[in-house]
């Protein structure tokens, strides 16, 4: 890829956070039968720009000037969709830019904790990923609490839905999304978060 394109998120990152969000809801989301990964240079490339722009997917947050008469859309960040990715990848994958990724993720949520912005993950977007992983356990032989992949997709999982509820990054129907968490195969760390926030709600 060229040089221009890496630059992007210093460049234009209000076009770049939309690129992302928009790129995300290709990949990872069952619309064709089956989990379909990004390029590997399409991964690696929002891996970096992530890295090194920390706060990249609140960019989208930015106020631009619009053309008279246009109607601003709701804002929506990349998270979600990118979130996604990670947790779903260990199905697919083991390659370790989702690992990093996620990383990158997390701790950008955490770093936004108490801005204007920090609520940017609707909490119906993941019960996509939740879905998904529960119509891969009905098709997994063997048994998913038996499968390793499929165990650090639940451990993921129930790392981002804990920052995102601990950072107050997650608006939506969180008690729904609790009992939601409760039908996935039996997840020690899982069962932490669940009845940690449980008590707190």
């Amino acid at each position: 890829m060229s040089d221009k394109f890496r630059d992007l998120p210093i460049t234009v990152s209000h076009f770049a956070a939309n690129f992302m969000t928009a790129v995300a809801e290709l990949y990872f989301n069952d619309q064709h039968g089956a989990l379909v990964a990004p390029p590997e240079r399409l991964l690696d490339v929002i891996a970096n720009w992530i890295s090194e722009n920390p706060n990249l997917c609140y960019a989208c947050y930015e106020p631009i000037a619009l053309p008279q008469g246009a109607i601003a859309m709701p804002v929506v960040t990349s998270i979600s969709g990118l979130l996604r990715w990670t947790i779903l990848a260990p199905l697919v994958t083991d390659k370790v830019t989702y690992k990093k990724l996620h990383l990158y993720l997390i701790q950008s949520i955490i770093n936004n904790k108490g801005s204007n912005q920090s609520a940017a993950i609707d909490a119906q977007h993941m019960q996509i990923v939740i879905n998904s992983l529960l119509l891969h356990a009905s098709r997994s032989v063997p048994a998913s609490n038996d499968d390793p992949a499929f165990q650090t997709c639940i451990e993921r999982l129930s790392q981002a839905v804990h920052t995102a509820i601990n950072s107050q990054a997650i608006y939506g129907n969180i008690p729904q999304l609790l009992c939601s968490l409760q039908t996935l195969p039996h997840n020690e760390f899982l069962s932490t978060v669940i009845k940690m926030h449980k008590i707190k709600i």
